[in-house]
């Protein structure tokens, strides 16, 4: 994934082996992301499953952490497993 996004990475996207996060500010941007990705996948002939896949996400759990708008925040439930 690092070589087949490398272009990518860090600017319109994050990754961790097979878990790809695209992020935008507007959903025309988000297309236009989301397309580029596709395309390197497709170019490299990768494939989703799509049952795995999540499009236009607010929020969502990324390695671990809440990540949303805001900012970055721990998972709630990895800090309530510590706490207890």
């Amino acid at each position: 994934m690092d070589i087949v996004l490398a272009k990518l990475k860090w600017n319109i996207c994050l990754l961790y082996l097979d878990d790809i996060c695209i992020f935008s500010s507007t959903t025309d941007e988000h297309f236009q992301r989301l397309e580029a990705v596709l395309a390197c996948l497709s170019k490299a002939g990768l494939t989703l499953k799509p049952n795995k896949c999540k499009f236009f996400q607010n929020e969502l759990n990324f390695l671990g952490h809440l990540v949303n708008e805001k900012g970055i925040y721990p998972n709630i439930e990895k800090i309530k497993t510590i706490k207890n």
